[in-house]
């Protein structure tokens, strides 16, 4: 299925615990690939949060 993030099956959520960090975190890549295909030419939403958080630690004071 189009979208669906690498290894997550159906049922993995059915039957296991799954933690919230990495619900967020599929969920987040999910929404990056989708936003990708809808607007091909935009960086993708991960590298710009990746890139503001860095900018953030490295800024004096952080």
């Amino acid at each position: 299925m189009p979208g669906r993030p690498q290894g997550l099956r159906i049922h993995d959520t059915a039957t296991a615990f799954v933690a919230r960090a990495a619900i967020r975190d599929r969920f987040s890549r999910a929404e990056s690939t989708l936003y990708q295909a809808e607007v091909s030419q935009s960086e993708s939403p991960l590298a710009l949060v990746e890139q503001r958080n860095r900018e953030a630690f490295e800024a004096p004071g952080a």
